[in-house]
């Protein structure tokens, strides 16, 4: 895992996410995430097209995350903290993680819900697009855990954390998908089919 010393939100963060395959582009590729699509997450990356502006949930999360955060420290002893990071080999895979541990072996993963998502996850529910955005996370690290964290401030149980492993067959899945846009149409100036969707080869 290598190290990226920006800080997140900055203009040279956003730059940064422009050329590279990050965590929440994995459920775009790998089509989990069904509010957007691979072309469009294409045009993003090209300059097409301005990249999705915030949103008041969004703005909603970048105020709770930190509560969330020393909420999990507190209840786990675990200490945690945001960090930027790209895969030590394949240059093209990035992250922007909510918080690693100092063993480089524990990641967190915060989202601010309203209260049905939130009782969704004390529910043991996570989303897939959830999981393939934590699955790359993982591989991006090299950690062996990401804690997904849920938080509304106006539920009687405002914290809940749901513990997922390593999944090396999905992780497999995820790092050839995103090879494959990452080579094809990133570097190839290629728009894909509006219907594209990863097929390994025979």
């Amino acid at each position: 895992m290598k190290i990226i010393p920006i800080m997140q939100g900055s203009d040279e963060w956003l730059a940064w996410r422009k050329e590279k395959i990050t965590a929440s582009d994995a459920s775009v590729i790998l089509r989990s995430n069904r509010y957007t699509n691979p072309v469009t997450l294409w045009e993003e990356k090209m300059d097409l097209i301005p990249s999705q502006p915030t949103n008041e949930h969004m703005e909603r999360g970048k105020l709770l995350e930190p509560i969330a955060r020393k909420l999990f420290i507190e209840q786990t002893g675990i200490y945690v903290e945001p960090l930027v990071v790209e895969h030590e080999i394949l240059f093209w895979m990035g992250a922007s993680l909510d918080g690693i541990d100092v063993s480089r072996k524990i990641l967190i993963e915060i989202k601010c819900p309203a209260i049905t998502g939130h009782v969704a996850a004390l529910n043991k529910e996570i989303k897939p697009m959830y999981r393939d955005q934590m699955q790359h996370q993982l591989a991006a690290t090299g950690a062996d855990i990401c804690f997904y964290i849920t938080y509304n401030e106006f539920h009687e149980q405002p914290l809940n954390i749901l513990e997922m492993a390593r999944d090396e067959g999905r992780i497999e899945a995820i790092l050839e998908a995103e090879e494959a846009f990452y080579k094809e149409f990133l570097c190839g100036w290629k728009r894909p089919p509006e219907n594209w969707k990863y097929k390994k080869a025979a």
